[in-house]
């Protein structure tokens, strides 16, 4: 005889109580019920159905070929589907879209519909400025007027007018100030304290599904004294002419600086572009992303996390630190220029001492003042110096090849050995080149000078008189590209 459940006759004696009690007090919200905790009704007839199984074995009683039969399985794929319906249907959740569908970041239904914006109020003395929750372009920039002016476009992507309406309605940006600090974000983020306590809830909810749909292209005029705080994510942000400090902290953030005086610090996640040019303190930086460029910063520099654009520094007057990946660097200042990409690293005119640790990377560096250490897995390094006296140098490199390039009349006390590899002596008479016994070579000469110590482990060594060689190709500068996705390359 086959065997029956107990789970199908169990479930409908509990929907049908269910109802029932909807009957008796028709105040019960028992869609509301359904729409949050529908997938109980899984997690029971799951535990009903092994509750049976284990009673049945202990009874050593045959147990079922199937845990669920085909009938069974096709009413719960029903049961998700109406569950998954009605959770969206009474606005607990975004299962499904409500003014279009997006792809690729784009919104392939639905219309655009444009708002101005326009809202400012009085601030007295250095405010402190909060930009929080804005999608969208934010260009901030310091003045003489005592006041925090907001202007530009909102930019809604609804079904219809009414729609549109509604959303701008719940989330049009405003500016208040709260405890001492001014705060610029949209409505719907603002704290109301006449709400319920279960209209907040509602209200968080909504604006997962507002805010999503909603771009800016906004002005912020502020006091240049003022210090910022930026907080978002999908924001491109532009600061130019401010005496106070800059946090920002944003996913998917393109932060663009200029003239600031306070220290900057900037925690982003996915951003396409870093830009900073004649900052007068210190900058700090945290995250990952694609490009970053510096220039003209008076105070400590420092990067970490993953990186995987073009880097550029030029004019760095204090120390500089950089914690990658894959590399880490530190030097006291940047004269000249630097530039890396993942596989490369070109620069000239760096102020000792330097080091540099890296896995995988091709190094050329110019007329370094001060100590040079270099400690590389896998690539090439050039090494050159166009004037006396000479630095000191300590390369070590497991597979590659070293090339260093001395002026005329250098003053130096050089070891350069290769376990597994050949020398080129180009320096002349002060240099031995010696046969180690088995494949490697080394060259050693001193003519009182600093040391330079050059270690491979496999490959080779040439040292060259006069003129350095031509240096790496001049990689492109960086322009203000479109945003787009973080290239899945290995990061620095």
């Amino acid at each position: 005889m086959r065997r029956r459940s107990l789970v199908g006759p169990l479930l409908l004696i509990g929907i049908g109580a269910l109802f029932l009690a909807r009957n008796v007090m028709p105040e019960l919200p028992l869609l509301d019920y359904l729409a949050q905790y529908w997938p109980f009704l899984l997690i029971l007839w799951g535990g009903l159905r092994l509750l049976e199984i284990a009673v049945w074995a202990a009874g050593s009683k045959p147990l079922p070929a199937h845990g669920l039969s085909g009938g069974e399985w096709l009413l719960v794929i029903f049961l998700c589907i109406f569950g998954t319906s009605l959770h969206a249907v009474r606005g607990f959740s975004t299962w499904f879209p409500r003014s279009g569908i997006e792809w690729g970041g784009l919104e392939v239904f639905g219309q655009s519909y444009d708002y101005p914006v326009m809202a400012e109020t009085a601030a007295t003395g250095n405010p402190r400025i909060v930009v929080e929750g804005i999608r969208g372009r934010v260009r901030v920039s310091g003045g003489d007027a005592a006041i925090v002016k907001v202007s530009g476009r909102q930019t809604i992507r609804a079904v219809d007018q009414a729609t549109a309406d509604r959303s701008h309605d719940e989330a049009n940006i405003e500016v208040r100030n709260e405890g001492g600090q001014i705060v610029i974000r949209p409505t719907t983020l603002a704290p109301d304290s006449s709400t319920t306590s279960r209209e907040p809830e509602v209200k968080g909810r909504r604006l997962i599904n507002i805010t999503r749909r909603i771009t800016a292209d906004i002005d912020i005029q502020l006091p240049k004294g003022s210090s910022l705080v930026a907080r978002g994510r999908d924001t491109d942000l532009d600061v130019s002419a401010l005496a106070g400090s800059v946090d920002v902290n944003g996913d998917n953030t393109t932060v663009r600086l200029e003239n600031i005086g306070g220290e900057v610090r900037l925690d982003v996640s996915g951003s396409d572009m870093v830009r900073a040019v004649s900052l007068r303190s210190n900058f700090e930086l945290k995250g990952r992303g694609n490009d970053i460029d510096l220039e003209k910063i008076a105070g400590q520099v420092s990067v970490s996390g993953s990186w995987s654009g073009l880097i550029q520094m030029r004019d760095l007057a204090k120390p500089v630190r950089w914690n990658g990946l894959q590399t880490t660097m530190s030097f006291q200042g940047l004269p000249g220029d630097l530039r890396m990409t993942i596989g490369d690293i070109s620069a000239s005119r760096i102020l000792g001492p330097l080091r540099i640790d890296s896995q995988s990377k091709d190094i050329d560096l110019a007329d370094t003042t001060g100590s040079t250490t270099i400690t590389l897995q896998r690539g090439d390094v050039r090494l050159s110096s166009s004037s006396t006296p000479m630095a000191e140098m300590d390369v070590r490199l497991q597979s590659g090849s070293i090339e260093l390039t001395m002026p005329d009349k250098a003053k130096f006390n050089l070891n350069a050995v290769t376990e597994n590899g050949n020398t080129t002596n180009d320096y002349g008479g002060e240099l031995r080149d010696q046969d180690n016994g088995r494949r490697g070579h080394s060259l050693t000469g001193s003519t009182g000078g600093p040391t330079i110590e050059l270690r491979l482990n496999r490959g080779d060594i040439q040292v060259r008189r006069g003129a350095p060689m031509a240096a790496l190709p001049n990689l492109p500068a960086l322009k203000d590209a479109p945003k787009a996705a973080p290239p899945s390359a290995v990061a620095q």
